[in-house]
């Protein structure tokens, strides 16, 4: 919503911009915080399955993390977690590797739907 507001009182300041090349480096900019939103949006959706009540005892990529990270304290827990979801995100549209991985069916359709993005 704040994104919204920003480029709505951005959007009449393009037309003060004469200058070709501060209009690529505004869209240049536009493309990366639209990645950034974007990224940190499904990361959170990662989180959240991920961390969601298991019915039936599944194992999920957050509870198969904190085992592999045992050591980790409560402190920084919350955003190594969240850290890495947003690696896993980049992973989904980069060919870059990741050790986290679906561990159910409902992370694997998510996962399914990522890539389909």
């Amino acid at each position: 919503l704040r994104a919204a507001r920003f480029w709505a009182m951005v959007r009449p300041m393009e037309r003060f911009i004469t200058s070709e090349d501060a209009r690529s480096l505004l869209g240049i900019v536009r493309l990366l915080l639209g990645v950034l939103v974007l990224t940190h949006m499904v990361a959170c959706a990662w989180f959240v399955v991920g961390n969601r009540e298991s019915f039936n005892g599944e194992t999920t990529w957050v509870t198969s993390l904190k085992e592999q990270e045992a050591s980790l304290d409560l402190e920084h827990e919350a955003m190594y977690i969240y850290t890495t979801a947003v690696h896993w995100t980049l992973t989904q549209y980069t060919p870059g590797s990741m050790e986290v991985v679906p561990r159910n069916m409902l992370e694997r359709g998510f996962s399914i739907c990522t890539l389909l993005l």
